[in-house]
């Protein structure tokens, strides 16, 4: 009496870690049963929310973009405020636009979400200016210096993006 039955990959997931409920049934024999709600529970919780999941893709992609032209720039231009300012405009235009597609799947238009994002995006980027700045005068090199905030403003951002910037309309 086994029917077919399709299980998203979450469900499946689910399966494979053992998230399960055991009751009792009428006759006293010990079940297993599978908690859907447990389960869905689980996924929409903090830790595996896949929102948070592609923002961490979107970061690493955006990190990287940033890094490699502040290098470039910095390199060129002996300017940290011009270096951060350039290459911040080159992975904030790949990062805003996978964020609003891809990470939060933002239903928002561009110009509710935008005006939001680019608040956000100044705010970060003078706190992260301002602590590069004195890294190097403090005398770290460049290219640790960089990568210095995105350890602490981050974890931040994430909340500011996913609850502020590109949440759910009602």
């Amino acid at each position: 009496m086994s029917k077919n039955v399709k299980f998203g990959p979450q469900i499946h997931l689910c399966l494979a870690i053992g998230i399960k409920e055991q009751v009792l049934s009428t006759k006293g024999n010990r079940l297993e049963i599978f908690s859907f709600a447990r389960c869905r529970h689980f996924f929409n919780s903090l830790l595996l929310d896949m929102s948070l999941l592609r923002w961490v893709v979107v970061g690493f992609l955006t990190t990287g973009v940033d890094y490699v032209f502040f290098l470039i720039f910095y390199k060129n231009l002996n300017s940290v405020f011009l270096a951060n300012l350039l290459s911040g405009v080159i992975a904030t235009s790949v990062n805003y636009f996978s964020h609003h597609k891809w990470t939060f799947k933002s239903v928002r238009s561009h110009s509710s979400s935008g005006p939001r994002y680019f608040m956000s995006l100044a705010f970060w980027w003078i706190c992260s200016t301002f602590l590069i700045e004195w890294l190097i005068d403090s005398g770290m090199n460049a290219e640790l210096a960089k990568l210095v905030p995105a350890f602490i403003l981050l974890p931040l951002n994430y909340l500011v993006l996913n609850r502020l910037v590109f949440r759910k309309l009602k």
